[in-house]
């Protein structure tokens, strides 16, 4: 790929938080877990695992506090957020989520397995923005949150060595966020 076909998909990347009532084709939706599946990994330990929903009722289940907020979750409140008076979006129910997880019987060292799943997650974020769809990144795994992750956990029944990361609503974008970013600072 050249520099400037990468360099132009990482500054169009947005997080997307409304959605077109379009399905997503599954060989989309293959592809951003073929990504997700490639990222680099802490000493190549590939904790990452995917579930994939589509199924509304789930969805919504799961999605039920972040469609309900009418202000930025508490880790994204920030002096520059209440400065600018920045604009938010509470999700909307996307055509698919991605329940992004890792697995501690693949990898348990801390925080090196954040580290990791962020990667995993950036791939599958820029695959997604590549095939002109829209993600966005919700915590499960907040540790100022941990009801969060439980209820997650509970919903899906998953084994007590698979935890949640995000949630990863991905659709059609209904809307373009506008970019906003902080001034150089080097």
């Amino acid at each position: 790929m050249e520099t400037k076909l990468l360099f132009d998909l990482l500054c169009k990347r947005r997080s997307v938080r409304l959605w077109q009532k379009k399905p997503v084709p599954d060989i989309f939706i293959e592809k951003i877990i073929e990504a997700g599946r490639l990222a680099p990994t802490s000493g190549n330990s590939q904790p990452q695992e995917f579930i994939i929903l589509t199924n509304e009722s789930l969805i919504k289940r799961l999605l039920s506090e972040r469609l309900q907020q009418k202000r930025a979750p508490f880790y994204i409140v920030s002096k520059q957020w209440k400065d600018e008076q920045l604009e938010y979006r509470s999700v909307d129910i996307p055509p698919v989520l991605i329940v992004l997880c890792y697995n501690l019987n693949k990898f348990n060292h801390y925080p090196d397995i954040y580290f990791s799943i962020g990667c995993v997650g950036m791939s599958m974020w820029l695959m997604a923005a590549s095939l002109k769809l829209g993600m966005v990144w919700l915590f499960a795994d907040d540790q100022e949150e941990p009801l969060e992750k439980r209820r997650i956990k509970k919903i899906l029944d998953l084994p007590e060595w698979i935890h949640p990361a995000a949630l990863m609503p991905v659709g059609y974008p209904a809307y373009t966020p506008h970019m906003v970013r902080k001034p150089d600072q080097l």
